[in-house]
């Protein structure tokens, strides 16, 4: 296979303190196919629209070359308070993070900009006015420097602390332009509150992940940014696929674009132009039950001890009940740390869970959708997929987890036997999958799951909504005639989140489920692992044993037996339709008596009227009529 090129070897020719920090800071040398392709036009000062596999390095094809026309712009004319250089927008707040800690050292080596992160969760007001008083306060300090000739400037020179340059006996005016990096709400917000943002002047607008930006419904927010920009601008559109509301975008806000597709080659250096992923990356499906799929996740993390390892499930229920979970379980190989990040979780803490885990030897990150696109971490062997993703364009997004920068890596999915024809549905999508056959050395671990929640409270009080989650969406799948609830054995998936009880949903009454696991027991025994929340939920309990009512509502009613709470359940649907009826009868007898009440009415009010009417006439008859005297 041919060698990459390296970026100082690129045309036109990166700036000298843009390569040093290339090599020093992130340690890069090489470029990827898609930024050989992408740097040199976005640099000539062409739109583009790229289309490349996950992995394949997009954000520094578009950070470097933005990074080098500000620092030229700034060379020629210093930039002003609330001047905005640079725009890139992400779908979600953790790739626009990990664009953030890319493009950082970038953007404070160029003298005249600082780097700002716009994204959700927090406080908007404290926001605009801490970014006022950053750029006033700089336009304040900016008085104390002397402002030197640009012509006077070298390559060395600029690689000094920006704060504090010396040249020909001055210094250099700090930096007071801005580039942002966020999420469409926030950035929009921020145009619209600060009314001292200069967009005129803004040079480079990238639009990362777009298909995702659509599919979150981000199309009206992507127009009414495009209407503030300034048409002489450059801008790139990065995606891994291309819809038709891609395209639409494409031909919105971009000029004549450059189309940028780049192909996966395999390891002869033989183009590959069907696939969608790393030819590197081993991707492969796994026909098990869902209560066998406890323990093949577990043999699989044995396999991969000590290394990397991400696992995705559909909900953030499934994610909280089996980060819990997993460090419970006894009689299984040990696993390394444990680690969890969905869309519930605040910014900081999602923040945070992405940070220790990139920076870990080894570990187990368990995560929803919200990580399957963008996030580079580092060193990632295995991405496991528990279930099929709800949205079929994420499986592309899951397994793009691993095996980046030209790096191996392996993909196992679960599924089931109804599920089979998905395979000929990733041949359609350009992401063929390989057949692995479980390894059955651990199909009764799912009986440990119910042990587990027998005897530790915080996986018991999540087993339940984890469940219930996961069914409701998997009935919402974007795939249905693949992914069909109908098929779905939840009796067998009870097993895989070892119930104690089966939960009343919709869904069960639908399709009753006999599920055989139900036997007497005491769930108000079963004790927090947290002595301080055993000690408090016991205060309660003991609280509550004073009082008839809460006595009646406590720990007796979270005793059950086999068959008991459907036996109630049915008593009460036959009370319930007899209420029903009687209410009907009740209101039938309501509605004869009303209508006899009107008629009686009606009648009394035409004897009534008719009276009046008889006098009304006599009156005019003795009063008589003089109209001809």
């Amino acid at each position: 296979m041919e060698k990459w090129p390296t970026f100082s070897s690129l045309s036109p020719a990166l700036s000298q303190s843009t390569l040093n920090v290339l090599e020093r800071d992130l340690g890069f040398s090489t470029a990827t196919p898609v930024q050989c392709a992408t740097i040199p036009l976005l640099l000539t000062h062409k739109d583009v629209a790229v289309e490349a596999c996950t992995g394949s390095g997009k954000t520094l094809s578009f950070v470097l070359p933005m990074v080098d026309i500000l620092r030229k712009r700034a060379a020629l004319e210093t930039p002003k308070p609330f001047q905005l250089g640079g725009l890139v927008l992400a779908p979600t707040r953790e790739l626009a993070l990990q664009i953030f800690d890319v493009a950082l050292p970038f953007v404070e080596s160029i003298p005249g900009y600082s780097l700002y992160l716009l994204v959700g969760g927090t406080d908007t007001s404290s926001e605009v006015e801490t970014m006022r008083d950053r750029e006033r306060g700089r336009e304040d300090e900016a008085a104390e420097y002397t402002i030197i000739d640009e012509a006077s400037w070298t390559e060395e020179k600029e690689e000094v602390d920006n704060t504090e340059v010396e040249a020909n006996g001055g210094k250099r005016e700090r930096g007071k332009g801005m580039v942002w990096v966020g999420t469409p709400g926030r950035v929009l917000d921020l145009m619209q509150r600060m009314y001292e943002v200069n967009l005129k002047k803004i040079e480079v607008l990238i639009l990362d992940e777009a298909d995702r930006l659509l599919e979150l419904g981000f199309q009206a927010t992507l127009n009414s940014i495009l209407k503030k920009m300034p048409k002489q601008r450059r801008t790139g559109l990065f995606s891994a696929t291309q819809t038709d509301d891609v395209k639409s975008l494409i031909r919105a806000g971009l000029r004549n674009p450059v189309s940028v597709e780049v192909a996966v080659s395999d390891k002869n250096g033989r183009l590959l132009q069907e696939l969608k992923v790393p030819s590197t990356l081993l991707n492969e499906v796994m026909f098990c039950s869902s209560k066998e799929r406890i323990g093949e996740l577990f043999s699989l993390l044995h396999d991969y001890k000590g290394r990397k390892v991400m696992v995705f499930a559909m909900t953030c229920a499934m994610t909280e009940f089996l980060a819990k979970l997993l460090p419970e379980m006894e009689g299984t190989p040990s696993i390394a740390r444990v680690y969890s990040i969905h869309g519930k979780l605040k910014t900081g803490a999602r923040r945070k869970t992405v940070e220790k885990f990139s920076s870990a030897s080894c570990g187990v990150l368990l995560c929803t959708d919200v990580a399957a696109r963008g996030l580079d971490i580092d060193n990632v062997d295995m991405v496991i997929q528990l279930d099929l993703p709800q949205d079929p364009s994420n499986f592309i997004h899951r397994i793009g987890r691993t095996a980046r920068m030209g790096k191996e890596g392996r993909a196992v999915a679960f599924l089931h036997k109804h599920e089979e024809s998905y395979l000929e549905f990733l041949k359609l999508r350009r992401c063929p999958a390989k057949y692995c056959k479980p390894s059955y050395s651990q199909t009764e671990l799912y009986k440990e799951v119910r042990n587990v929640c027998k005897r530790v409270r915080e996986v018991y009080e999540l087993s339940i909504p984890a469940y219930a989650s996961f069914i409701r969406a998997y009935s919402n799948s974007c795939t249905p005639f693949i992914m069909r609830i109908a098929k779905l054995d939840l009796a067998d998936l009870a097993h895989f989140f070892g119930l104690l009880r089966l939960p009343r949903m919709p869904e069960l009454k639908a399709k009753p489920v006999e599920y055989n696991e139900e036997v007497e027991f005491d769930v108000a025994a079963i004790p927090y692992k947290d002595k301080e929340r055993e000690e408090q939920r016991k205060k309660r309990m003991d609280e509550g044993r004073g009082e008839k009512k809460k006595e009646k509502k406590g720990s007796q009613k979270a005793v059950f037996k086999k068959s008991e709470g459907w036996t109630k359940q049915a008593e009460k649907k036959k009370n319930k339709a007899k209420r029903r009826e009687k209410r009907k009868i009740k209101e039938t007898v309501l509605m004869e008596e009303e209508v006899e009440e009107l008629l009686n009415d009606a009648e009394e009010w035409k004897r009534e009227n008719k009276e009046e009417r008889s006098q009304r006439a006599k009156r005019q008859a003795m009063e008589g009529d003089f109209s001809d005297l």
